[in-house]
């Protein structure tokens, strides 16, 4: 099976031949031109994938070349050979698009092999992204048609922003995470997610969007769709930020500014390693604090940034912290607290943290203790969620 068809353009046949019989011998096709002007000429006739292209050649020269297929608009890729002492064109050539550089004399083929198939990873990588970015336009045109559908039914888009949520409960390698989430008559910014980035590794986020309504809403869609654009980006080798949460504040924060929305919103990330026994987290001003049980200690997670949407440049911090034996995270939205409405905000606290420990983080005990089962009509969404980790083994 041929790997990618490849113009090999230099002057010097010796070298050109040789770098065309290694090529063709490892499974590429090879067509091959002396000059720059027979060069452009095979390149328009064969549109190979690859151009291998000497930098000094009489007629014209590689640069030339270079200059005059980024002119005709293509994406083919560019690697330059030049000699050791004209690495000023070869920065040129890096600036004008190329893809890659060797330097000469090429004592080891290898080496070109090595150049050609990075750059034609890279291309397959750009080509997936592209088609990734054309489905997410057509995602958020279908968002667009979403919009429109809660403008005229309150009530189907709640159904839509709940149908959105994770299965519940989740249990996998001896993690376990159940959630609740009360919505109010409005529709409203409340959202919870998790999900395993790989084994014993376990991502997971709670949101509380300002304000309540079709434009509440759909903040939480967007930051759903770009949690799970930077997951597959991971997936595919492009960006490594969903493996850090402080990155993906970053991440989100611009995408919601750029968005021009006018909302803002609080999140708390988690990254739970199960198998290393770790937990990483970064906090977009989410309150109320997470709670956290961590081998008999009690301890609350008290370190905001800014919330998302307000700052260009906010920044966002990363904490960590060990656990030997076990661990249980406890999180809720502010409208949990608005349920004891005749006690004080540290009261309010306590009586959470204290629910949450004599319960052993179980959701529906949570629930029935903090009264959120009596509530018919809440001002605002009522949301909580536990992730816990008992097993003494992964």
């Amino acid at each position: 099976m041929v790997k990618a068809k490849l113009l090999v353009i230099d002057d010097d046949a010796s070298v050109r031949e040789s770098l065309a019989g290694y090529l063709e011998d490892s499974g590429y096709e090879v067509v091959q031109a002396a000059d720059g002007v027979e060069g452009l000429a095979v390149f328009d006739q064969t549109r190979p994938d690859l151009i291998l292209c000497d930098l000094k050649m009489p007629k014209k020269d590689g640069l030339s070349l270079l200059q005059d297929i980024v002119d005709g608009d293509s994406s083919v890729p560019f690697i330059v050979i030049s000699g050791a002492g004209v690495m000023s064109d070869v920065v040129s050539a890096l600036r004008l698009g190329a893809s890659d550089y060797i330097v000469k004399p090429v004592t080891d083929l290898v080496v070109v092999e090595h150049a050609i198939d990075k750059a034609m990873e890279r291309v397959r990588l750009l080509a997936e992204n592209e088609a990734y970015s054309e489905r997410l336009e057509d995602t958020n045109q279908q968002l667009q048609a979403t919009v429109e559908t809660l403008e005229a039914d309150l009530r189907a888009g709640r159904h839509v922003q709940q149908a959105m949520l994770p299965a519940r409960p989740f249990a996998s390698r001896g993690v376990g995470v159940d959630y609740a989430l009360r919505a109010s008559l409005y529709l409203s910014g409340d959202f919870v997610d998790y999900f395993e980035l790989k084994p014993g590794v376990l991502l997971h986020y709670i949101v509380d969007v300002s304000g309540h309504g079709v434009s509440s809403a759909m903040v939480t869609i967007l930051i759903r769709n770009e949690v799970n654009r930077l997951r597959t980006e991971w997936r595919y080798g492009i960006s490594d930020h969903i493996e850090h949460p402080a990155n993906i504040l970053q991440h989100l924060n611009q995408e919601l500014l750029r968005s021009q929305i006018g909302k803002h919103a609080t999140l708390f990330i988690g990254l739970l390693d199960t198998r290393q026994r770790y937990y990483c987290y970064a906090n977009a001003a989410h309150f109320p604090y997470p709670i956290v049980e961590r081998d008999g200690e009690v301890l609350t997670l008290e370190r905001p940034s800014s919330p998302l949407g307000l700052f260009e440049k906010a920044t966002y911090e990363e904490h960590e912290f060990s656990y030997t034996g076990y661990i249980a995270l406890a999180f809720c939205s502010d409208g949990v607290l608005e349920t004891q409405d005749n006690s004080s905000l540290a009261e309010r606290e306590a009586h959470w943290q204290q629910v949450v420990t004599e319960h052993r983080f179980h959701i529906p005990d949570i629930c029935t203790a903090m009264g959120m089962d009596d509530v018919t009509e809440a001002p605002d969404d009522m949301t909580v969620m536990a992730v816990t980790h008992w097993n003494s083994e992964s």
